[in-house]
């Protein structure tokens, strides 16, 4: 089997995978149906509504990383001919829907389009796709002569329309940057790999070794320039939520992968292995958290604990249990003001993801 030899671009597309039916455990089906609405993908290049009106700084910082290279790193990879070989599928890989649900941001230009794989892991990978957010995430109202503010006078906005518009775009299913929980699942879905068949039988890799959310999030993949023209760091309180909260959904979502495991092999024992680290994480942050939050990680800590290959419905119940309680514990983090004792946790800024990746 060849690869189909195409000019484009690769990685993850959440909110899309469910929408096709591919999904991802950040909410009920229910919730992500309201949220999403039509589910479509607008793009980050659409001259009219695309992230590069308004977030030029931001796609050219996408334009750089492992993420925009993912289709064609899919669309040429032997490794990835020989996991569907494997599979016994005949498919291009950047056409298999295996491949597409973490590879590929699939776009259909109309609602009932069939949708092809346009770019790799793009803005909406993380944001959630935005034909059902974006006309509300771009209005900044009117001045005071009653025109309306293009994104160039976006200063020109008022406090109380910015907060309407917010909570407006949330409801529409945008995932903001303040929505860390969200976030991280995105990443997750996809870095845990959950799928036995796909492992034990493919061959592929069983989730990314070593993956940590600020590792990986503040390193080539950062694009910060809502404050100023500069790809700005994150705070030392965001990296505290950040490392944190990571952690957290890791274990939501290892336990999530886990529960798919029928029988003893390389996904089981990988995934098995990486419980017991996230475990032993959450322990250490227990106990540097301070009294506030250190309950909370203890009870998030032994969810799911003594469970195993086989108990497929209580690893998924303690998955979701982690969910529910991480969520809550990550609003109540804030914006990490009295979490100084997780500084001595984080990783150092020389072990961040700087360099562009084959695959993930």
């Amino acid at each position: 089997m060849k690869l189909k030899d195409t000019s484009n671009r690769l990685f993850l597309l959440v909110g899309f995978c469910a929408w096709l039916g591919l999904g991802v455990a950040i909410g009920s089906e229910e919730e992500r149906s309201v949220a999403r609405a039509d589910g479509r993908i607008v793009g980050p290049d659409d001259p009219q509504k695309g992230c590069i009106k308004c977030h030029d700084g931001e796609v050219r910082a996408w334009e750089k990383t492992t993420h925009f290279d993912a289709y064609d790193a899919l669309d040429g990879s032997e490794h990835a001919e020989e996991i569907l070989e494997n599979l016994g599928l005949d498919d291009y890989a950047v056409e298999s829907k295996r491949c597409q649900s973490c590879h590929v941001t699939m776009y259909a230009e109309l609602e009932g389009d069939e949708p092809e794989g346009k770019w790799g892991i793009s803005c909406e990978s993380c944001h959630g796709a935005a034909s059902s957010w974006v006309d509300v995430h771009q209005d900044y109202g009117k001045d005071d002569a009653g025109a309306k503010i293009t994104p160039e006078e976006r200063a020109k906005e008022t406090a109380e329309h910015r907060r309407s518009r917010v909570e407006q775009s949330i409801a529409h299913g945008m995932i903001r940057p303040e929505n860390i929980y969200n976030l991280a699942s995105n990443c997750l879905e996809c870095h845990t790999v959950p799928d036995p068949e796909l492992v034990d039988l493919g061959g592929h890799t069983a989730g990314s070794e070593g993956f940590e959310l600020v590792a990986w999030s503040q390193g080539q993949v950062r694009h910060n320039f809502l404050h100023g023209g500069e790809n700005e760091v994150a705070t030392p309180e965001r990296l505290r939520v950040l490392y944190v909260v990571g952690k957290v959904v890791d274990l939501e979502f290892s336990l999530r992968a886990l529960s798919k495991a029928k029988e003893d092999g390389d996904f089981a024992q990988s995934m098995t292995a990486r419980v017991a680290a996230v475990r032993e994480s959450l322990a250490a942050i227990q106990g540097a958290v301070g009294e506030t939050h250190a309950e909370a990680i203890g009870a998030i800590h032994k969810l799911g604990e003594g469970l195993a290959v086989g108990d497929s419905d209580a690893l998924t119940a303690a998955a979701d249990g982690v969910r529910a309680s991480g969520r809550a514990l990550a609003a109540k983090l804030g914006d990490g003001t009295g979490l100084e004792g997780i500084s001595a946790l984080l990783p150092d800024p020389s072990t961040y993801v700087v360099e562009k990746r084959a695959g993930r």
